[in-house]
């Protein structure tokens, strides 16, 4: 990684500025040393981005044909391939996934999709009506007519810490698609790489105000929601936030896309293949718990429940923490040492319902720097205990044990969130049954799998709206039905 090749600063009408706000110390969660400082935008830099996104969705952007916008997002892709290392370095700096995860979940899948977005952005979205007959006193007429897709507007789009390339990825380039013009901020953690959009913007000659890059924290979002001339809010992030957000939104009448929380179930059914089944739910612990799909809830079938923890068991020994730049290192820390000590806490309180305690349960203690928790596993675990209710987004999994399918369903079903799940099964058909019952807005048998034709989101206290693929640029279009009489 070379900081000094980039400029990490806000993005506004096509050019890099500094922002008026105060300063911002982006620190590195392994060496918890400051990678760079940055400034922060201040209420009128968010005005200025607002008011530059008004004008290209009206005058510019919005107003390209659709050919216009995937070649330009083709070059936007393209620019954006060019700095594949750089995309990956950097993450790993600022939210500490380790290299493997990241390279891959992190830089490689996004910079497919962008891609992907580029060919959606050329599609037909319009579709003609049906024609339809009314007889009236002087005869039958003929009506007939169109519905078209235009822009929503100017959208809001709010990016957690966890996975920050990845999910602008589904926002910016599926808003952009869809002839949308972005205001995009990330998280005040991790609020560098996403800079790396706004050059390859600059390389693509995105026309000015399409996409607009702000810097800073909750204030900064606040301003971003609460604008008169967004017209779209699309967030990801916690359901407390979320919440908030979804409220003031319904109070301005203003259209929004919410990807929140999760305690996601796996489902292990007493046919499943284990040996295959483990390297799927270990990744449960990947970069350290962060991730709201994760499926942290195991639902195991009894007959096969004491095998699963002997294995989990010994599977964790090979999660090795460490620097995350190093190819070797499979395990994460955690974001902040606050977000480590309230993942401590929650594991406390895990041994104070009555879960047993497999494995894990504390700080790691034999790495020179960073904020880190085990991985650990608890097993019996009360259904109704806060952590198998709660996102605790750190390295910790429950067993639930029980005695057959419907039982299994029932124990998923036990949740306020419902965002992603799996079922672990030789028999198909039995799997679907089960993931049907599920109320979730994702299911996989034998595994998680990404893939951007699926829509991804949640249901109940996991969200409202979906993204992915050309799921995701719909929810950035409006419908507009055009009729006449023939």
């Amino acid at each position: 990684m070379a900081p000094e090749n980039h400029r990490f600063a806000q993005y506004i009408d096509g050019r890099f500025t500094e922002g008026s706000g105060a300063p911002l110390e982006v620190e590195n969660p392994y060496t918890e040393k400051t990678i760079t400082t940055v400034a922060q935008s201040g209420a009128a830099d968010v005005e200025a981005a607002v008011a530059g996104a008004r004008r290209s969705v009206d005058d510019g952007w919005g107003r390209m044909s659709r050919d216009d916008r995937r070649r330009v997002m083709t070059r936007m892709a393209d620019a954006l391939a060019a700095r594949s290392d750089d995309l990956t370095d950097l993450q790993i700096a600022e939210c500490g996934m380790f290299r493997r995860m990241c390279s891959y979940v992190n830089t490689s899948l996004p910079l497919q999709w962008w891609h992907d977005y580029a060919d959606l952005a050329g599609r037909e979205w319009d579709e003609p009506m049906r024609p339809v007959t009314w007889h009236t006193a002087t005869g039958p007429k003929y009506a007939s007519g169109w519905v078209y897709q235009e822009p929503v507007g100017v959208v809001s789009a709010i990016v957690p810490f966890n996975f920050p390339f990845f999910v602008a990825t589904h926002k910016v380039a599926a808003a952009l698609a869809a002839g949308c013009s972005v205001v995009l901020k990330l998280s005040e953690l991790t609020p560098l790489a996403c800079t790396l959009i706004a050059e390859a913007a600059a390389d693509a000659d995105l026309p000015a105000g399409a996409l607009q890059y702000v810097i800073g924290g909750p204030e900064v979002g606040t301003a971003m929601v609460e604008h008169p001339d967004v017209d779209c809010v699309s967030f990801t992030g916690s359901t407390k936030v979320g919440s908030a957000i979804g409220a003031r939104c319904g109070t301005d009448i203003k259209k929004v896309v919410l990807e929140l929380g999760g305690k996601s179930a796996a489902i292990i059914l007493d046919d499943a293949n284990l040996d295959e089944a483990m390297i799927e739910i270990v990744g449960a612990f990947s970069h350290g718990g962060q991730g709201c799909a994760l499926t942290t809830r195991l639902v195991v079938h009894e007959a096969v429940a004491d095998d699963v923890v002997e294995r989990l068991t010994a599977f964790a020994r090979f999660l090795t923490p460490g620097d995350p730049a190093e190819p070797s290192t499979t395990h994460s820390p955690q974001i902040t040492a606050a977000a480590r000590d309230r993942v401590l806490g929650m594991i406390e309180a895990g041994s104070a319902a009555g879960a047993e305690l497999v494995f894990g349960g504390g700080p790691i203690s034999d790495q020179p720097s960073g904020h880190w928790v085990e991985p650990t596993l608890f097993d019996r675990c009360p259904t109704r205990a806060r952590i198998a209710q709660e996102e605790i987004f750190g390295p910790v999994l429950v067993v639930h044990r029980v005695a057959d399918d419907s039982e299994a369903v029932a124990v998923a079903n036990d949740s306020d969130f419902g965002l992603w799940g799996a079922v672990f099964t030789q028999d198909i058909r039995r799997g679907l049954r089960v993931a049907r019952g599920v109320r979730t807005g994702c299911m996989g048998i034998n595994g998680e799998v990404v893939n951007n034709d699926a829509p991804f989101g949640g249901v109940k206290k996991s969200g409202v709206g979906r993204e992915f693929g050309a799921y995701g640029v719909r929810e950035f279009l409006e419908p507009k039905s055009v009729t006449w009489w023939k």
